[in-house]
């Protein structure tokens, strides 16, 4: 089923279905013999998804008891997170040895020795003794918050806890482009995913709407993601030990890496702005417009697919700063705005 509320449903009922539907996901990723790295990444997504749902009843709920909550999921993302983030570290490497070249190989020479060293110690999946542990840890807190019994009407409930969550993110907005620092970068980063999903679960509202919503929280969640896999090589790079030459190393590469950042950060700023325009209130009123005409007017909605050309802005404002080749943008995979459609 996608992940969104149903126009005529109780906020309640909705709230207990998408809960039983992404916890049952991340069981079946974590229910292989040895969970790959792709399966760990699936459910790391489905905790996310979990979790931006909490904020969303939190109203509700209760801002203390939607914490709660949220603690076990973020305790059990954490305990997922080691190996997904070898992966992130060295790809992230590979990334900065292609954008750079020679001169990048050399600076991450050392930082790939030790990687490679670690890997030989690393096992190459997740335990299935501890995969089971999680699974049940999931299949808990899900059966807890399926019994939770929320008041209010399905949409119009979620667009308080939307509301709170984009106010959030419009403070670590304000508070990243004062102070860019990587705490604060990635502190912008979890709310525009959490806003991301947030337009999901309120597409049916307004499908073509929400799609370039979550368009452009998503691609520019991707970017802030690409700045904070940085920030792991740098804490990779650090823990170097040795002598001066291994210190000069370090050193470098976190020189590196921070070059990168800046790049991505003045690139990711219009977009931010962009998505973070209005007030709070000004956003909520104009949501409860939507869930309101929707559920007055329903009609059988259409399937919604954007695709339009990619916006080139965020690449050409990157590689302007970065001196690199147009057709460059972010540190992995380096994602443009490109149009994806919600759930």
């Amino acid at each position: 089923m996608p992940y969104r509320f149903k126009l005529e449903e109780k906020f309640d009922s909705g709230f207990r279905r998408i809960v039983r539907e992404q916890v049952k996901q991340a069981e079946a990723e974590l229910s292989a013999t040895s969970a790959p790295a792709s399966a760990i990444h699936e459910t790391r997504k489905a905790i996310k998804r979990l979790r931006a749902l909490l904020k969303t009843a939190a109203p509700t709920l209760g801002a203390k008891a939607a914490r709660k909550h949220d603690r076990v999921f973020r305790d059990i993302a954490r305990a997922l997170s080691s190996r997904r983030d070898d992966d992130v570290i060295e790809a992230t490497v590979a990334s900065l040895e292609s954008r750079y070249g020679a001169d990048a190989v050399a600076i991450l020479a050392p930082l790939r020795s030790a990687l490679d060293n670690a890997k030989a110690t690393v096992a190459p999946a997740l335990d299935a003794a501890r995969a089971q542990e999680l699974r049940e840890a999931l299949k808990t807190e899900g059966k807890k918050l399926r019994k939770l019994r929320l008041k209010g009407f399905g949409l119009s409930a979620v667009v308080e806890g939307t509301g709170a969550s984009y106010a959030a993110g419009r403070r670590a907005l304000k508070r990243a482009i004062k102070q860019p620092s990587d705490e604060r970068i990635h502190d912008l980063r979890k709310t525009v995913q959490a806003h991301w999903r947030h337009m999901a679960l309120l597409s049916r509202a307004w499908p073509e709407e929400f799609a370039a919503r979550v368009m452009v929280s998503r691609e520019l969640s991707q970017v802030l993601g690409d700045d904070h896999d940085l920030v792991l090589v740098k804490t990779a790079a650090s823990q170097l030990a040795g002598d001066e030459t291994t210190a000069a190393s370090a050193k470098a590469i976190i020189e590196l890496c921070e070059r990168r950042q800046a790049n991505l950060r003045d690139a990711m700023k219009p977009h931010a702005a962009r998505l973070y325009a209005e007030s709070p209130q000004a956003f909520m009123d104009r949501l409860t417009v939507y869930v309101q005409t929707a559920r007055r007017n329903q009609e059988p909605v259409k399937k919604v697919s954007v695709q339009p050309a990619p916006d080139k802005a965020i690449e050409k404002t990157a590689d302007k700063a970065n001196g690199a080749a147009p057709h460059e943008t972010g540190a992995g995979s380096s994602p443009t705005i490109a149009a994806k459609t919600p759930g």
